[in-house]
């Protein structure tokens, strides 16, 4: 089906999706494995096509983690609070289509119920 102007305009004007995430998990201690919750990272970025820069994960004590992957698209980042099951997410890509990312990780870390926003970057 061909695309009206108003829609070419904005798929033109569009530079980038900001996915903002909310999502709960029932296996909490996915949420304290390092190198699970990296590999699901780094996954979701392979699952939408986008360029790995670098990933820097930290693991809080008494438990909890933050990490974020730098990509050349912009950013995949996450935060856990194991002890509320609950997962703070932050897919931002220009160029790529963040929704693989998404259900990537979704599926990697077992999320059983999801609440997300899209926010559309660089409006002109």
């Amino acid at each position: 089906m061909e695309k009206t102007v108003c829609e070419e305009m904005q798929i033109k004007r569009k530079l980038g999706y900001h996915f903002i995430v909310d999502a709960y998990t029932e296996d909490k201690s996915l949420l304290e494995d390092v190198d699970l919750v990296s590999k699901a990272l780094t996954d979701a970025a392979d699952a939408a096509e986008a360029t790995k820069i670098g990933l820097k994960m930290h693991k809080f004590s008494p438990h909890g983690l933050t990490g974020i992957l730098l990509l050349a698209e912009s950013h995949i980042s996450i935060h856990t609070w194991p002890e509320h099951n609950y997962i703070a997410m932050d897919i931002f890509t220009c160029g790529k289509d963040p929704t693989r990312a998404l259900e990537h990780l979704k599926n990697a870390l077992k999320i059983n119920r999801i609440y997300f926003r899209n926010l559309d970057r660089g409006m002109f």
